[in-house]
């Protein structure tokens, strides 16, 4: 599964990153807690994709949906292109996304599914498992 994850990632910042017009790309990568195991894995493996034209930074909230906040308005000002988002808290993501089509800029979620109404933006993608149907399979193997 986390393999399909990071496949969908991998494809969806792809066709992002081919519509941007700048030379070097620049990703900003918000992470929820730095504790997290899992999102260690997952930064790792989706940072050995980066090809040497795309400048990434990694923050980390640590649980802290106004750091998150004040961590996504910093990287907008210095420009970044891209924004990979785990958020700290998925019902608060709307802030986040109204300032990306604003601004038009694109913002893709990962783990933390926005909910419908939000990801109606054409800015706005999430990239990850359907959690109902895993929590449907996990009961299924209990």
């Amino acid at each position: 599964m986390k393999k399909i994850i990071l496949i969908l990632l991998l494809i969806t910042s792809s066709i992002i990153l081919i519509g941007c017009n700048q030379k070097v790309k620049k990703v900003a990568i918000l992470i929820y807690d730095q504790e997290d195991t899992f999102m260690k894995e997952y930064l790792d493996e989706v940072i050995s994709y980066f090809s040497s034209d795309v400048n990434y930074e990694i923050s980390y909230a640590n649980k802290s949906q106004a750091t998150q906040n004040r961590q996504f308005n910093e990287y907008i000002d210095r420009d970044f292109d891209l924004f990979i988002i785990n958020a700290v808290d998925r019902l608060a993501s709307e802030t986040l996304i109204d300032k990306s089509n604003k601004l038009e800029l694109s913002v893709i979620f990962i783990n933390r599914e926005p909910t419908d109404a939000l990801l109606q933006s054409k800015y706005a993608y999430y990239v990850g498992a359907d959690s109902i149907g895993m929590g449907v399979l996990q009961a299924e193997m209990i």
